[in-house]
């Protein structure tokens, strides 16, 4: 509904009220006449008051539908408020745990660069520890009695339990703070945990990956990283004919090491 056509409804009221009083005033002898036409002259007053109504109704009407569009609109615009602040965290907590990674690792590396054995600083330490722990293992299962692969697993552990304390103050800290590492990647979930982990052993040494893999055996190391071992394949890449002896690789199942082939007995089991 137009608004002029509004306008002209009320201008038509107004002229018919002038007419009629123009009317009344000037022909006295049809006033008793002209009285009887106030009937109609008021139904239709009452119909223009209708009119009005509906009028008013119609406008109120589109207000009420403006004002539904209006908030239909708002709402539309704060769920996308919200989807971009959901958004924007999700980023800004995987920027964060980026840069705190970055930080261990890097702090992981200074760890690394402080351990000096013969006056080699850094990474070639692990060739000297390994070696040591190599040569105190085998002195020891030369005098012990161990029978049977199921004795040679807790004799393992034993081994390096007490090599760590001979060590304490230096793998002992490299140990707990690369174990604080995975567990800061595996419980964040902001995390990309294949990647990250993939970055962690790409930085492992020779011989770090046989320090690692009988750490993981001996009972202070099992419970904090054999786990990471097992689900994350932490030992990918390990030379077996490194170790003090190969079969040792048994201790865990081919595809904890990244090979897709049918696996071997597990110490213990034959």
């Amino acid at each position: 509904m137009k608004p002029l056509f509004v306008i002209l409804i009320f201008l038509g009221v107004l002229l018919m009220w002038f007419l009629c009083g123009y009317l009344l005033y000037d022909n006295t002898a049809g006033r008793g006449t002209f009285g009887d036409m106030f009937g109609a002259v008021n139904a239709l007053f009452s119909g223009l008051a209708f009119a009005g109504i509906i009028i008013a109704l119609f406008f109120q009407k589109k207000e009420l539908e403006l004002q539904r569009g209006e908030l239909a609109q708002t709402r539309e615009e704060l769920k996308g408020q919200k989807e971009q602040l959901k958004i924007q965290n999700t980023v800004f907590r995987e920027q964060a745990f980026q840069t705190m990674f970055f930080q261990m690792l890097s702090f992981h590396n200074e760890i690394v660069n402080s351990m000096v054995f013969k006056q080699d600083p850094g990474r070639k330490n692990f060739d000297y520890i390994y070696a040591q722990f190599k040569r105190s293992f085998e002195g020891q299962l030369k005098q012990s009695n161990v029978v049977g692969e199921t004795n040679l697993v807790q004799f393992i552990a034993a081994q390096f339990d007490s090599f760590l304390l001979s060590y304490q103050s230096n793998i002992g800290h490299y140990f707990k703070h690369l174990c604080n590492i995975l567990d800061f990647v595996d419980n964040n979930k902001y995390s990309n945990e294949e990647e990250c982990f993939n970055i962690i052993k790409s930085l492992l040494s020779t011989s770090e990956l046989c320090l690692l893999f009988y750490y993981s055996l001996s009972r202070s190391g099992r419970p904090k990283i054999g786990k990471y071992v097992i689900n994350f394949k932490l030992l990918e890449g390990l030379v077996f004919n490194l170790l003090i002896a190969e079969h040792h690789k048994r201790a865990y199942t081919s595809i904890t090491y990244g090979i897709n082939e049918p696996s071997w007995p597990l110490l213990g089991e034959n």
